[in-house]
């Protein structure tokens, strides 16, 4: 079954990509209708748009490295179940059955070796249950990544939609050739 957050997350960034491209194109149509011998009053401009598009490319890259390897938080709440109903629950079950208590021998068995037995019982069941917490903590382990995986995953979407938003506002600041200037600034510093 296909994590939905991580296709959210695909979803923003391909949308993303795409607003990153959209404004790339208009500030290269705006700077495009400038006459030759104004040139050199776009220069500036054009170096600002050739460092932001370094860092997008820097960014791209680091998302790519994330996201290459994005890990399963389903996977990782089947393998939290499969230890407490493969570990935790047997090894907890076997711990309340070798309680003195539920022991035939605790009655039917007598002497010396019955009670160097009983006397190592207490030691058992105490092992079992200390095994048994310890599989539950390795699935409270596993479920919080799982969780962590989802609450990063979560803000990514989040983060990536107000990355659109800024983009989208570059844009609309881009559309004049006075506003290019800036709408690379805005871009560069978020």
């Amino acid at each position: 079954m296909a994590d939905p957050l991580v296709g959210q997350v695909n979803d923003k960034l391909r949308q993303t990509e795409q607003k990153v491209q959209e404004f790339f194109n208009t500030v290269n149509d705006v700077l495009s209708w400038i006459p030759d011998g104004f040139a050199q009053l776009t220069e500036a401009d054009q170096q600002g748009l050739n460092a932001l598009a370094e860092k997008i490319k820097e960014f791209w890259e680091g998302i790519r490295l994330i996201w290459e390897q994005p890990g399963d938080s389903t996977a990782l709440r089947e393998k939290s179940q499969r230890w407490a109903d493969a570990v935790a629950n047997p090894i907890g079950d076997i711990a309340g059955h070798i309680a003195l208590n539920k022991l035939a021998a605790n009655v039917e068995w007598t002497g010396r070796a019955a009670e160097a037995y009983k006397a190592m019982v207490p030691a058992q069941a105490e092992g079992l249950t200390n095994l048994k917490n310890l599989a539950l903590q390795a699935r409270n382990s596993l479920n919080n990544l799982a969780n962590a995986l989802d609450s990063f995953r979560m803000a990514m979407v989040v983060a990536l939609g107000v990355f659109a938003v800024g983009i989208v506002s570059a844009i609309a600041t881009a559309c004049t050739v006075v506003g290019t200037a800036a709408a690379v600034a805005l871009l560069a510093n978020d």
